[in-house]
């Protein structure tokens, strides 16, 4: 929280920016800050240090605006547009640095709640999508229903009040020049609408929320609704993905799960009248999950008035409903493919199309990921689901390839190399088992080591499908029970960059024609420079191919 950024530190963030992004106000693109040469990078360093004044320069905090239509609603209505932030890159990349600094300091120290999945190293959202299934099936084996309630948070990053977010960070043990740094951050920034090229609004103060773009602004907002947690009552689950809030309880009787959500709701929405967020009534819905026929819906009220229920809610991506049998969410992203894959009959026209190198790229980065998010969740589907995704990608390889509608499948996959839908969801589904056992947070973690629940016979759940996929694969699998654990935050001080050195200071290598003597001083050399008992010495055969007018130089990749 005091210490200045190192030129290493530097160097390997710089390393690690994404290409391809649009300038902010200074028109400073991030490839230029990438090709900036040693005097240049050491002035960037200079400049990034003033963070330890607790400031920065006033046009790292100047924003423009794009906005974004949004399909399908009206142009005259401002709030028909995405508001696209564009900050400079190269107060992104400070800010990058200090978010490092700042995130190690929460997971290191537990701050976060380990139901939060959002901005987190080794935490995604088909952990929590998969978790939340779960539950839903053990209510089904034990025979109850499971009371849900799916939150909306209107404008959650734009809104959130910054003197209480100062608040939470000192209760997070946030102090010294990185409280400072921060306090200051949100104050004073500016943004104007810019499109086409042209300026259409005045600068106008941003008074609260925290600017998007940024790399630090996630951050914030983890440590602002860190402590929603604390309203969940007695016998209420949740799973919280940055601002998507969901909880719930299971009983064998509705009323006794409608006291308890009820109760959870209560206090939930006190806390953000409490802490300035506001939850949109219209978009909170509940939904009860039972296999029971005769059902009846659960009225749930905030603020007094009731929220609407949903038989079929929309959570993280995801299409529920309440059998959760997934036809309809096999259904939306089948026919969504389907829409996507129209791009791709067009790109192939005979006369002037794309290759099929490129229809496989298009295939596999726009099209084939749609029917394939958090696969592990609704690995359970009947089968007859998951064969019409099996069809459209049968479709999609016919294009890619040209072929003709009686090509056998098993060719097709071969000629265009690639696997089959079910093939990548079983090694999805081994993934996420593993991954839920080497992290003591991950919310399977615990659940992966239980017994399934197996009263009825006629429904699987996840834990059933990952062991089933476990055992049948487990001469492929490391056989161990003994993992090593996913870190959950990288430390801002971690130096990978290797330096390497071709003199020895004292041996003229020109000079010295006795190469055994030569040997001699440069292994006394490394033993006074680098002694045994704290440095690691690592020796390689150093194989040199010959080249450039018969120099020899030394192979890297032969080196260990």
């Amino acid at each position: 929280m005091e210490e200045r950024i190192t030129p290493q530190e530097l160097r390997k963030n710089i390393k690690g920016l994404k290409k391809k992004k649009s300038p902010g106000p200074d028109g400073i693109l991030i490839d230029m800050i990438k090709h900036l040469c040693p005097h240049a990078l050491s002035t960037l360093l200079d400049l990034s240090n003033s963070w330890r004044t607790g400031c920065g320069p006033e046009v790292w905090k100047e924003a423009h605006i794009i906005p974004i239509h949004k399909k399908g609603k009206s142009k005259t209505d401002p709030l028909s547009y995405r508001p696209i932030g564009l900050i400079s890159c190269v107060g992104k990349l400070l800010e990058k640095i200090i978010n490092k600094r700042l995130m190690h300091h929460l997971e290191t120290n537990g701050i976060i709640s380990p139901t939060q999945s959002g901005f987190r190293k080794n935490k995604t959202t088909e952990d929590q999508l998969t978790y939340f299934v779960q539950n839903i099936e053990n209510a089904f084996q034990e025979q109850k229903s499971m009371l849900s309630v799916f939150f909306d948070l209107s404008k959650a990053f734009d809104t959130f009040w910054k003197d209480g977010l100062r608040l939470k960070l000192l209760q997070s043990n946030i102090q010294g020049t990185m409280y400072k740094w921060i306090s200051n951050f949100p104050h004073n920034r500016t943004a104007r609408v810019k499109l086409d090229g042209k300026y259409y609004s005045k600068q106008a103060i941003m008074k609260e929320g925290v600017p998007q773009g940024s790399a630090i602004s996630p951050t914030f907002f983890l440590v602002y609704i860190n402590d929603i947690t604390p309203a969940i009552t007695s016998y209420v689950k949740h799973t919280l993905h940055a601002d998507d809030f969901a909880i719930w309880s299971t009983a064998e009787y509705a009323t006794t799960a409608k006291v308890r959500v009820q109760a959870t709701v209560d206090k939930v929405f006190k806390w953000s009248q409490d802490w300035g967020l506001t939850i949109n009534l219209n978009k909170t819905v509940t939904t009860k999950f039972s296999l029971k026929t005769k059902q009846r819906d659960v009225i749930l009220t905030m603020n007094g008035q009731p929220l609407p229920t949903e038989d079929t809610p929309t959570f993280l991506g995801i299409t529920l409903d309440k059998r959760l049998t997934w036809k309809p969410h096999i259904q939306k992203i089948n026919q969504k493919a389907i829409r996507r894959s129209q791009i791709m009959k067009k790109l192939s026209d005979t006369k002037s199309g794309a290759n099929s190198k490129i229809l496989r790229q298009v295939y596999q980065g726009y099209i084939r990921p749609v029917m394939e998010y958090a696969s592990p969740a609704w690995s359970t589907t009947a089968t007859s689901n998951l064969t019409s995704l099996s069809k459209t990608q049968n479709q999609n390889l016919r294009i890619v390839l040209g072929a003709i509608k009686s090509t056998p499948t098993k060719e097709l996959h071969k000629q265009a190399e690639m696997d089959t839908l079910e093939n990548r969801r079983e090694q999805r589904t081994l993934t996420l088992y593993e991954k839920s056992k080497r992290n003591p947070t991950h919310p399977l973690h615990n659940i992966s080591r239980e017994k399934t629940k197996n009263r009825l016979k006629s429904r699987k759940s996840p834990n059933h499908v990952m062991k089933e996929k476990f055992k049948e694969n487990q001469d492929l699998l490391w056989q161990t029970d003994r993992y090593e654990s996913l870190k959950l935050a990288e430390s801002p001080w971690e130096n990978n960059i290797v330096s390497i050195s071709y003199t020895i200071p004292g041996i003229e290598r020109k000079n010295e024609k006795d190469t055994n003597n030569l040997r001699v001083k440069t292994l006394e050399h490394i033993d006074n420079t680098y002694p045994h008992d704290t440095w690691t010495h690592i020796y390689t055969d150093g194989s040199s191919d010959r080249q450039h007018e018969g120099r020899r130089r030394w192979n890297p990749h032969l080196a260990l």
